[in-house]
């Protein structure tokens, strides 16, 4: 499948003047099905992308999961940052729930739901969605999808682990959508 009409180019809200690709805020849900629905990608990876675009998880996170994390569509990303450990809970989107419990059929408790490093993920990413796509660019897109709902900055810190003050760095305004909530 080609996933290109997916994805937009987004100059970063604040910060750098590096430009990031993320999923369309607007087109999020169709890509998710997309990616669900997708035969041609391999289990793993399809589960991969949609947990990371679920989530906003950071790939060290996410390659981090074990079978026992998961309870239904919730889940437990294990975060640690500065040296200490915590955990977050998400969401899966309803269309990872079938793809995740596929995979998770396959896993014993105490096992890491992805049998491949980071470089790998990089790799795959790279061959399904483009050159261009980062596992990164899932993070910003799902702060971005977020954000475009109208969810307030203190929520989106919450739910992705990362300062207030750092949400529009990861966030990726629609201006279109951002001009029709004027008036």
């Amino acid at each position: 499948m080609n996933y290109t009409r997916f994805f937009q180019e987004s100059k970063r809200v604040s910060g750098s003047n590096k430009k990031v690709i993320i999923v369309n805020p607007d087109l999020f849900n169709e890509f998710m099905e997309a990616v669900a629905s997708d035969t041609e990608l391999e289990l793993p990876i399809k589960a991969f992308v949609l947990i990371a675009a679920s989530s906003g998880g950071r790939v060290s996170e996410v390659i981090g999961l074990h079978k026992k994390d998961f309870n239904s569509n919730l889940f437990d990303l294990n975060v640690l940052k500065k040296g200490k450990e915590r955990t977050r809970k998400c969401r899966l989107h309803p269309a990872a729930i079938p793809v995740v419990a596929e995979l998770l059929k396959h896993r014993k408790p105490q096992e890491f739901l992805f049998r491949f490093d980071r470089n790998h993920a990089l790799y795959a990413i790279k061959k399904y969605f483009g050159s261009d796509i980062e596992c990164h660019s899932f993070r910003h897109s799902h702060v971005s999808y977020l954000m475009n709902k109208g969810m307030t900055h203190i929520k989106i810190a919450k739910l992705v682990d990362i300062e207030v003050h750092n949400v529009s760095r990861y966030s990726h305004l629609n201006q279109t959508k951002a001009l029709e909530d004027i008036f």
